[in-house]
Formats: structure tokens, C-alpha cells, sequence
């Protein structure tokens, strides 16, 4: 640990016009940082329950848009390799659009075109807020509900449409 003239001198030699208040400060900041945090360990929060922490639905809208956009980027190696196979020849098209008939395909499907729409509202929710259009609580509030709304609706008719 340094001593205070030390620590003294290299804080005058900085040119501040306290030396002393500043050797203080930084000595003090020195025994915290060796002796722990300010807070005492019994009043610590011993863990965060997820569960119980009430989301606003700005933050809901945000999670779910990530999740979202995870979901597309893990689902661009199939959709290429779908692509790639549908366009070899006739029966490389004919054995893609034999996939469909499978229900977990449909399923996937149906989540992926959801997965999409919504991705793409939240997308432009979130360019909005950041040109500074509905920036206000409130609105942000009502965009937030209003995305996750049409991400729901935008569920329906995928599955809808592609589980007959």
C-alpha cells in the first residue's frame, strides 16, 4: 500500500491544487478496493428470481425481438440449404416441397414467418425510438403493446395458413 506522503507527492506532481484532499480520497478509495465492497454482505440480495421481476412491456418487446432474430439466424443454414436443393433440378424441387407435409416442418415453418413478421415490426419499433418518433413513455408503452400484439396476430395466421 502506498503511504500517504507518497501518494501526496505523485498527486501533487499531477498539478491538482488539493494534494492533500486528493492523497485522502485516493487512500480511502485504496482501502475499500483492498477491504471489499462499501455494502455489508448481509444486506446483499442473495439471488435474482426472473420469475418475480415484473417486466415493462418495452423490455418484454425487446427480449422477445432478440429471441426472434436468434431464431432466424440459427434457421439461414437450413433455409439455404432448402434453397440450394430446390433449385438443382426438378426432383431436388419436388423432394423440398415433399418437407412440407411433415408436421414439425409445417410447425417450424409457421414459427419462422412469425418469428420474421414480428422480428421485422419490432425492428421498426426500435428504429422509431431511435429517430425519436414516440419516444415518450407512454407511447413507447402503447408502440410496445402494439408490436407485440401484431407478433401475436402474425402467429395466428401462420399457423392458420400453414397447419390446415
Amino acid at each position: 500500500m502506498l503511504e500517504r506522503r507518497g501518494v501526496a507527492a505523485a498527486v501533487a506532481g499531477c498539478g491538482l491544487s488539493r494534494p492533500r484532499f486528493a492523497a485522502t480520497a485516493l487512500s480511502s478509495v485504496l482501502r475499500r478496493t483492498e477491504s471489499g465492497p462499501d455494502m455489508p454482505t448481509h444486506e446483499r440480495p442473495r439471488f435474482l428470481d426472473l420469475r418475480r421481476v415484473a417486466y415493462p412491456p418495452g423490455a418484454i418487446a425487446s427480449i422477445v425481438h432478440r429471441i426472434t432474430g436468434v431464431l432466424l439466424a440459427i434457421a439461414v443454414p437450413f433455409a439455404v440449404y432448402a434453397f440450394t436443393r430446390s433449385i438443382a433440378g426438378p426432383e431436388g424441387f419436388a423432394e423440398v416441397a415433399a418437407w412440407r407435409e411433415a408436421l414439425a416442418v409445417r410447425l417450424a415453418l409457421a414459427a419462422l414467418v412469425a418469428a420474421f413478421a414480428y422480428h421485422l415490426l419490432a425492428g421498426v419499433r426500435h428504429l422509431l425510438l431511435d429517430a425519436g418518433v414516440a419516444a415518450s413513455l407512454r407511447a413507447g408503452r402503447r408502440g410496445a403493446w402494439l408490436v407485440l400484439a401484431a407478433g401475436a396476430a402474425a402467429l395466428a395466421a401462420a399457423v392458420a395458413v400453414l397447419l390446415p
